[in-house]
């Protein structure tokens, strides 16, 4: 009985890593953003949600206030917190992060969404995470303080349409710099 469960518990795994490993081909297979100008960080990652969002914090802020509000329906930022939009309820975006010293140049060709709000980085140490424990770190260049983050969002409209929308249909391209602006703005 218990090689019997093992052997079932086994298949599962196999099933679940398999199913995973098709959408990671599916988002390594997108072209790699080329940035106009060089970022001091750039990651990529298959990144999972169950809840509509793609979660960012700082260590100590997670969980302390409610997730800020989605300008745009895309990307909301607070202090020590923010909040992409990732996925119709459950699935998962291809996400590119990228850290800047200064502000890049604005990109919008290709894009069916931008959107940039207001960050503040009480320790320096942001990090995405999503539902499956992927973590993308190191998203602000200059430690504590003021930043710009900038979410460029394509498959949207995808996702909305058909049922069970392509492998790899949501990418974001979310982009971190310094800036003291606190009003959101909606490029596209």
């Amino acid at each position: 009985m218990a090689r019997a469960q093992q052997a079932e518990a086994d298949r599962q795994q196999a099933e679940s890593d398999a199913y995973v490993a098709k959408k990671e081909r599916a988002c390594a297979a997108h072209p790699r953003h080329r940035p106009k100008i060089r970022p001091v960080r750039q990651r990529r990652a298959t990144m999972w949600t169950e809840f509509w969002t793609i979660d960012g914090w700082e260590e100590g802020y997670e969980g302390e206030d409610d997730p800020p509000d989605l300008v745009e329906d895309l990307v909301g930022g607070g202090r020590g917190t923010l909040a992409i939009w990732g996925a119709d309820e459950v699935g998962h975006a291809c996400v590119t992060v990228e850290s800047y010293t200064r502000r890049p140049p604005l990109e919008t060709r290709g894009w069916e969404e931008v959107v940039e709000v207001g960050y503040e980085s009480p320790t320096g140490a942001l990090a995405l995470s999503d539902g499956d424990g992927t973590r993308l770190r190191g998203l602000t260049a200059r430690g504590p303080g003021s930043y710009r983050v900038r979410v460029h969002l394509r498959g949207r409209k995808l996702v909305y349409q058909v049922a069970y929308p392509p492998d790899g249909a949501v990418e974001l391209l979310v982009q971190v710099f310094p800036g003291t602006a606190k009003r959101p703005v909606a490029y596209k």
